[in-house]
């Protein structure tokens, strides 16, 4: 068995029989910063999550290229900040809304990048 991201495999392949359980959270980031994400981007774009599936909706891979024609390598980096960062407002915002999950993992901030 392997948990991935979204859907947990058998032998390479998907298990179909399974069951949402709501008190379990498994959580995961792509790049604990905006180096590392950017290092990543194009293979993601191109061949991994963020890739184009044919969906008829916009998939985060076409975010990422409609915010790169509108605002250069500045649109990618600032939705990454946007989401990415762990600013108090943000913090205070999930919390009021019960979707923050609080870990005991020793997890360095990600800084805000606007300086």
């Amino acid at each position: 068995m392997r948990f991935g991201v979204h859907l947990l495999k058998r032998n390479g392949v998907e298990v179909k029989n399974t069951q949402r359980v709501q008190s379990l959270n498994v959580l995961h980031r792509h790049a604990p910063d905006w180096p590392s994400f950017q290092r990543h981007l194009e293979f993601r774009l191109s061949k991994r999550s963020y890739r184009d599936r044919g969906q008829a909706r916009l998939g985060l891979g076409d975010i990422i290229d409609i915010l790169r024609e509108e605002h250069g390598i500045d649109g990618p980096k600032d939705l990454f900040t946007e989401v990415c960062t762990a600013r108090p407002e943000v913090i205070k915002t999930l919390e009021a809304n019960g979707m923050l999950i609080r870990t005991h993992l020793q997890i360095k901030p990600i800084e805000a990048a606007h300086a």
